[in-house]
This record gives C-alpha cells, sequence and structure tokens, in this order.
C-alpha cells in the first residue's frame, strides 16, 4: 500500500475552562505497529480538567489516516 502517514499527536487541557495548554505530544508515522502512550496525570489530581486529542499533520496531509485507539484515565 502507498501510505506515507506522518502525524503529531497531541494531549491538551484545560482547568476550570481557562487557556488550553499541552500535556504530552507523539510522532507517529504509518509502520503497521500501534504505540502505548502513557502520560502522568499526577499534577491535575484534583481539577476540574477537560482533555483535547488533537492529531496534526507533520507536513502534507496526503496520505495521512490516524487514530486515537481507546483513550482511557486509568488510577
Amino acid at each position: 500500500s502507498d501510505s506515507n502517514c506522518d502525524v503529531k499527536f497531541k494531549l491538551n487541557y484545560r482547568i476550570d475552562g481557562g487557556a488550553e495548554r499541552t500535556l504530552a505530544t507523539w510522532h507517529e508515522v504509518q509502520d503497521d505497529d500501534f504505540n502505548r502512550i502513557k502520560v502522568d496525570l499526577d499534577d491535575l489530581a484534583g481539577e476540574d480538567v477537560q482533555f483535547i486529542l488533537l492529531v496534526e499533520a507533520n507536513g502534507s496531509p496526503e496520505n495521512d489516516l490516524a487514530m486515537w485507539f481507546g483513550p482511557r484515565i486509568e488510577p
């Protein structure tokens, strides 16, 4: 297949409706593999947090096909 998927995933957040901030970013390319990402949320404990899941093209968006697969928050 002709896949040149090259994207940047971003996990942003807002506390109490405030300014949007970036918690984590990572680069992904098409390699037929899923990558598990773990982000430490301890600094946000007790806050009213809205999480924002983003994907951005890393260059041309042509042939980009990216998805968040099973995002979840665990204790």
